[in-house]
């Protein structure tokens, strides 16, 4: 090996390197070098080589999206398994941090959501299938819209390649829930999954917080990609500070009316 170090992999998930103590010559060596070195132990002259090993982190997408909801602190989420979001209960049913909690109906799993913050002053996610799994979120997250109630609620969808064909339970809930929703977004790339999910956390609790819709295609959720679980973290929530200025005219106008409400 004409080189210090050489990178291989044995796993699809795996990054495995072998280094050596100084560079080195191709060949085993002089004869001089070799001589008297027994067979089974390497000679004081060659090269030491050392065995470490790297995780890259390929995960499932499915896979990925629970471990994010660990860290940033969900730990009850409501709703109603299908077949459009299954991939991401697979996950959810073997996470430790996170408790799940089915309902009857999919309204119930965003009101519940919504009740969990109000009572605890966590955010909740909210869960359901595509189709009318998805549209029947919508009460719900107008609901804690307009009470400023953060919230997540994740739908499955359908294939991407579906998208916009009016397929089986292909509803573009993404759409449906813009104006009712803080923010919304339907994931097509699966490696905007993280940074997604991580921005939509942000915009629920900044500002005048509320709920925020991501639609998951199966296809999306079955995805293998790279992720470094130690690298990925919360977003900074930017702190809003009052305007004094403001204030004083707002106290303005109160002492200055004749019927104050």
């Amino acid at each position: 090996m004409g080189y210090d170090g050489y990178i291989f992999s044995l796993r699809p998930d795996m990054m495995y390197i072998i280094k050596t103590n100084r560079k080195t010559q191709r060949g085993k060596g002089t004869r001089a070098q070799n001589k008297g070195t027994k067979k089974g132990h390497a000679s004081p002259s060659m090269p030491v080589y050392t065995f470490c090993e790297m995780e890259v982190g390929i995960m499932k997408v499915a896979e990925i999206v629970v471990k994010i909801l660990e860290n940033e602190g969900i730990t009850a989420a409501f709703g109603i398994p299908g077949a459009g979001i299954n991939p991401v209960y697979k996950y959810l049913g073997t996470s430790k941090k996170i408790r799940h909690f089915t309902v009857r109906h999919e309204e119930a799993a965003v009101h519940a959501a919504d009740g969990f913050f109000r009572a605890s002053g966590k955010m909740a996610m909210a869960i359901c299938t595509s189709g009318p799994g998805a549209t029947n979120f919508v009460t719900g997250i107008y609901t804690a819209n307009i009470d400023s109630i953060p919230l997540l609620a994740i739908t499955g969808q359908n294939v991407t390649s579906l998208l916009g064909k009016d397929a089986f339970q292909c509803v573009d809930i993404a759409e449906i829930c813009k104006p009712i929703a803080k923010a919304t977004w339907c994931v097509t790339n699966p490696a905007d999954v993280p940074k997604v999910m991580r921005e939509a956390f942000r915009t629920a609790k900044a500002g005048k917080p509320g709920p925020v819709v991501i639609d998951l295609p199966l296809d999306v959720q079955l995805v293998d990609i790279e992720y470094d679980e130690a690298k990925d973290a919360p977003l900074p929530i930017p702190e809003v500070k009052p305007d004094l200025g403001l204030i004083k005219k707002a106290l303005d106008l109160l002492n200055e009316a004749k019927n104050p409400v």
